[in-house]
């Protein structure tokens, strides 16, 4: 009895989960009339994140940020910019988040999601929840690089790529945002200015 006390006594308990979430945001000049509500859009998701539990455990929560397609950008770097690595500061995410504005435009969604892949520090570990929303308004197959290639680099990953389209359903269906999404096993959803939008269900919903 004694020795199975002593046990639990330095047994740690487990550690808490993971999410880690990539933010990609498009902050070229087509985005002017949208940007505002994708930014909240966006913030609402980290604050559903920060409410999931796991066996009554809150998540440890790392989020990055990205913005593309942004001008002021070198073309060398396919106008992708890193914001913030993964953060759990809150206010530092925010800040960053809001002080995002447009400029110019080539927005290519296959090199920024590229570039997070490979420029974060992922998780190894098969337990922990690793997304990457990415969220814009032009055709998902511009660029260099092709979003199927990135794609396939996130599911070797484990990452669950998840895109926001700001604009029409149809629009996004037919500019490869959807498709963008189900390669990797994520969801697709959109953002009209006249509209509600749409909840995304997570796979910590059920947990």
């Amino acid at each position: 009895l004694l020795t199975v006390q002593l046990f639990a006594q330095i047994t740690p308990a487990p550690s808490p989960r993971k999410i880690q979430i990539a933010i990609l945001f498009d902050t070229s000049n087509s985005m002017d009339g949208l940007i505002d509500q994708a930014k909240s859009r966006i913030w609402n998701i980290i604050n559903e994140m920060s409410n999931l539990r796991h066996n009554g455990q809150s998540p440890t929560i790392e989020i990055a940020l990205y913005d593309y397609g942004n001008s002021t950008v070198a073309a060398t770097s396919d106008y992708v910019r890193q914001q913030l690595p993964f953060s759990t500061d809150l206010d530092l995410i925010s800040q960053k988040l809001f002080a995002l504005s447009t400029n110019g435009g080539n927005e290519y969604c296959g090199a920024v999601i590229q570039k997070s892949l490979t420029d974060l520090s992922w998780s190894a570990d098969n337990g922990d929840l690793k997304l990457i929303y990415i969220a814009g308004n032009e055709p998902f197959n511009q660029g260099p690089i092709s979003y199927k290639e990135s794609c396939a680099l996130a599911k070797t990953k484990g990452v669950l790529i998840s895109t926001i389209f700001c604009g029409p359903y149809d629009e996004g269906v037919r500019t490869f945002w959807q498709d963008g999404a189900t390669c990797s096993g994520g969801d697709f959803f959109n953002i009209n200015s006249d509209q509600a939008i749409t909840y995304i269900s997570t796979p910590y919903d059920s947990l």
